[in-house]
């Protein structure tokens, strides 16, 4: 009997080694795959826990923005337009449950002004001409916000008359000096708990808790509320400054007073202020201004100075520009160093509030747009701004409630640090987003009509919002869960809970824990396509979802395209070896015997497929639990469905020719059998894999939505590729495996063809046809139904779709087509 199995073996040996192949390559690539899946789980889950969860968990809010609830995302700077609707009483309610570990308050207040304050310019010899502008950026484009002429005239170094814009009224000319004033600029101020905020960012803010006393301001009976500065907020505004030698005398000034009806005695800038206040003089007032305008200079000199460099929003101190154009602080300021220098500051700017609302975002196709409002100047602005005086000065009476920010500290509260997880803390700073096409990245103007949002520049006890805002002045809250480490299941559900009764309050809850920063294209009218970040909830569950959706379709398209192969293997061999059986029958053997002889066959095959399997996976692992369990389960179900086969498994010899007109039609109906089976196999392994490229990349764009998502993406990438790459190759060798077998039984036919005196290139026209007539069929309905069974499943876009489909009808269709030539060819020259 042994010889028996050992002459078999020879005789046999292509096919039988073909079958030992197919099962090595399932006994290695399904555990494998197994473990990847499991591994890439495994990976997903540590990723979610180590990185999903930021500085705070949640974010309660009295409601949110249209937007936000359409698009499932949270703005960056989510306290809109600091209208609050939180009581104190609430904030309180929430401080105390014994499950928050952090609840920290925020109010804005809305923007405030820099105090007014001139600045003096050093002397120039003679008479000069002063044109000043002011700049703003918004990272990629310059605006002149405003630019201001102005004249002082000398003679022998005695001033005797000026001409200056009406905005530089009790400025210009003060104390015989070239002063001028920086701009109006808008800084927002935050009101925060300084304990609570202190637990949350790590930073000592309990120097807002002090009392100001000596300290002279105006009205000095006004209370002053302690305010600190961010060091990190700045003011892009630049000065530029140019001043130009004019050769004019005093008499030519009073020829041109004489031609305006102006006394000797007045000054040229009194047509200024009768033309601007009282619409006097207007002509003559423009006459002066042309006359001047066309003053030839002798010599010119140019000086850029960015006071906010130096400056904060609210510093207290006056300042000057010393001879070398140097900004001298007060603190600095020597006298017979410096020379006298005036000083005038006016503290009325803190009575006005401007608030700042919230762009008007569109929803477009390709993501939001936001609409022009206005231009201030040449600034584009996308913000209504609305001007709440606040309080007022009162000249006569008591003014005792009058109240003033008055700087105590500045902290530094470092660069932003870009993170996985995403808890926005915008009252420090943003993430402003890109100029799509350039790259180019943006911030703020000065000017809070911008559609970017200025951090704070501010900040100041939460004690005192109710003071400027009522009863509810609160805008968020940012809380933080105690007793959790990671983003886990258990930490999931705890936060949850917490929401939950947070929102029987009456409030809006956001939870932030698990979220990520989404980048969003919006087309900003004006500007272009700007790519925005903004925070997307639950991105952690969206990954895990969509990580769990590809594992169990990976998973299943792997299975069946193994069982697949190995039944179409198993019918193969059976069909091969059932002339083998008969003649057996013939001479005698009895049924049971055969079944003996064919089942120790197949026990040959099973020991060596499993032997050299497991040496790979040895090499190639090691000892690995997981793997050896997958390999256990993979040899068990082959080895049930090779019983299960064998018993229902029934050949039918009807090879029956019926003549047929054409020769094509009667090829297919004489081999309908291998060509229905070769078929099904290619129609069933073009669908599963143009559906699995599919939601593979429709999952890959799910998870890399998100920053947290991408950096998963990144780690389990090679995974993803590999179990594709296993299925893609597992399905091809079936195919060619499968249609090689095939041509095989048709070697008889091809040979007598060339006896009857076809040529080759007649043979290979023909059977072409014959073999388009059937694949194509199978292919474009294998790509039919993996369109549909997409588009049933997933609410993706058909051009994504289209695309991979394209990819697979494409590489499926040349491979199969490449292959059955050249194995056609093999065949045509090997009988010839």
């Amino acid at each position: 009997m042994f010889s028996l199995h050992v002459q078999h073996i020879i005789n046999n040996k292509k096919s039988i080694i073909v079958m030992i192949l197919m099962l090595i390559v399932i006994f290695t690539l399904s555990p494998t795959a197994f473990k990847m899946v499991w591994e890439g789980h495994e990976q997903v889950n540590a990723d979610i826990t180590d990185f999903s969860r930021g500085d705070y968990d949640l974010l309660v809010r009295a409601s949110q923005s249209e937007i936000e609830r359409e698009l499932g995302v949270v703005e960056e700077n989510y306290l809109g337009v600091g209208n609050g609707g939180i009581t104190y009483e609430q904030w309180e309610n929430i401080k105390k449950d014994p499950r928050i570990e952090t609840a920290a308050p925020v109010a804005s207040l809305g923007f405030f002004t820099k105090i007014d304050q001139m600045y003096q310019l050093p002397k120039e010899e003679g008479s000069n001409r002063y044109t000043v502008s002011y700049k703003t950026t918004d990272g990629v484009n310059t605006y002149l916000i405003n630019q201001q002429t102005a004249y002082l005239f000398k003679d022998n170094e005695v001033v005797y008359d000026y001409f200056y814009p009406i905005e530089l009224m009790n400025i210009f000319g003060e104390f015989d000096n070239a002063n001028f004033e920086i701009p109006s600029s808008y800084h927002p101020v935050i009101a925060i708990d300084p304990q609570e905020e202190k637990e949350l960012t790590g930073i000592d803010f309990s120097i807002l808790n002090k009392n100001i006393n000596n300290v002279q301001t105006f009205p000095e009976e006004s209370q002053l509320i302690p305010l600190i500065d961010i060091a990190e907020s700045s003011t892009p505004i630049t000065t530029e400054i140019l001043i130009e030698r004019l050769d004019i005398t005093h008499q030519e000034i009073n020829d041109l007073k004489q031609a305006v009806d102006l006394s000797p005695n007045q000054s040229l800038s009194d047509l200024e202020y009768y033309a601007e206040l009282r619409g006097e003089h207007v002509e003559e007032r423009d006459e002066v201004k042309e006359a001047l305008d066309t003053i030839e200079e002798t010599d010119e000199q140019v000086h850029i100075i960015n006071f906010f460099e130096h400056l904060s929003p609210f510093e207290q101190e006056w300042y000057m520009i010393d001879d070398d154009y140097n900004i001298v602080m007060e603190s600095e300021y020597d006298i017979d160093e410096h020379g006298e220098a005036g000083r005038s500051s006016g503290y009325l700017s803190q009575n006005v509030i401007y608030k700042s609302l919230s762009p008007k975002y569109q929803k477009t196709q390709n993501g939001l747009s936001i609409e022009l409002l206005d231009y201030e100047g040449e600034i584009p602005i996308h913000r209504d701004l609305e001007q709440v005086q606040f309080q007022e000065y009162d000249v006569n009476g008591d003014n005792s409630d009058l109240l003033n920010l008055f700087q105590v500290d500045t902290v530094t509260v470092g660069e932003y640090v870009d993170s996985l997880a995403a808890s926005p803390m915008g009252i420090y700073h943003y993430q402003y987003g890109h100029l799509k096409e350039t790259g180019e990245q943006l911030k703020p103007t000065h000017h809070p009509g911008s559609f970017l949002s200025l951090p704070a520049n501010g900040l100041i006890s939460i004690d005192w919002a109710d003071e400027f805002k009522g009863e509810a002045p609160i805008d968020a809250i940012r809380v933080k869960v105690a007793g959790l480490s990671g983003y886990t299941e258990e930490a999931s559900q705890k936060i949850q809970h917490v929401a939950e009764e947070i929102e029987e309050m009456g409030l809006h809850v956001d939870i932030v824990a698990g979220a990520s920063h989404q980048n969003i294209d919006v087309q900003v009218e004006g500007i272009g396509m700007v790519v925005m970040p903004w925070t997307t909830l639950g991105a952690a569950e969206s990954i895990i979802n969509s990580w769990n959706v590809f594992s169990i379709v990976i998973s299943i398209s792997f299975i069946l395209v193994a069982l697949l192969s190995f039944v179409a293997r198993i019918r193969t061999m059976e069909h091969e070896l059932y002339e083998d059986k008969i003649r057996l029958g013939l001479i005698g053997w009895k049924p049971s015997t055969i079944q003996t002889f064919y089942r120790a066959q197949w026990g040959i095959q099973i020991v060596l497929s499993v032997v050299l399997s497991l040496v790979i996976l040895l090499l190639s692992f090691g000892i690995d639990i997981l793997m050896l369990i997958g390999w256990s389960i993979t040899i068990f179900i082959v080895m049930i469905i090779h019983a299960s086969f064998t018993v229902l498994y029934k050949q039918k010899n009807n090879k029956t020719h019926k003549p047929r007109q054409s020769f094509l039609i009667a090829n297919i109906y004489y081999y309908r059998r291998h060509i229905q089976a070769a078929s099904l196999q290619l129609l069933f392994s073009t669908s599963v894999i143009a559906f699995l490229l599919t939601v593979q990349q429709v999952v890959s764009n799910r998870i890399s939505v998100t920053d947290l998502g991408q950096y998963i993406h990144f780690q389990i990438n090679e995974l993803q590729i590999i179990l594709l790459l296993s299925v893609v190759l597992l399905t091809v060798y079936t195919l060619s495996e499968s249609i090689y077998r095939m041509w095989k039984e048709r070697e008889e036919q091809i040979e007598f063809l060339k006896v009857m005196g076809w040529q080759n290139k007649d043979i290979r026209r023909s059977y072409t046809k014959e073999t388009l007539s059937w694949v194509s069929p199978s292919v474009v309905m294998g790509n039919i139904i993996g369109i549909i069974a997409v588009v049933v499943f997933f609410p993706v876009n058909l051009t994504v779709v289209g695309i991979n489909l394209i990819v697979t009808l494409s590489l499926l269709f040349a491979l199969t087509i490449v292959l059955k030539v050249g194995l056609r060819q093999i065949l045509m020259r090997g009988v010839s």
